[in-house]
């Protein structure tokens, strides 16, 4: 039977991209929402400005997960904004004005683009 050699480097390579793209999944989700949330805003309608303005991207995770969330602040009951739902899907007496669906539509391929060229640029250094 013949010997196998090199699955120790090849161990070692995996480990080490395993590493490298955990350190930066944190990096890659953020970028991403932030791509989000600047198509969500470029979209909002915009009377005072404070829809548009509290549109903001909320970090989380731990050691082996990263995640991101695209909100608009304040959007309880009572809040400033709360009246962003209502924009969004429109009510009885207001037609709906779609702005963060269409965001998140509109930033997808960018997403997507994104994430494929940093995996990639992390698999490809030496």
């Amino acid at each position: 039977m013949d010997n196998v050699t090199g699955l120790n480097d090849m161990d070692s390579a995996i480990s080490k991209l395993s590493a490298e793209l955990k350190n930066e999944l944190p990096n890659i989700v953020m970028k991403a929402a932030q791509i989000i949330a600047s198509e969500v805003q470029a979209r909002a309608p915009v009377g005072t400005g404070a829809l548009k303005r509290s549109i903001d991207v909320v970090a989380s995770g731990s050691g082996q997960s990263a995640s991101a969330t695209v909100q608009v602040e304040d959007s309880t009951q009572g809040g400033i904004e709360h009246y962003a739902i209502y924009t969004e899907y429109g009510t009885s007496r207001e037609v709906a004005r779609p702005f963060f669906r269409p965001g998140v539509q509109a930033a997808s391929a960018q997403v997507e683009n994104l994430i494929t060229q940093r995996i990639t640029q992390i698999i490809e250094q030496p």
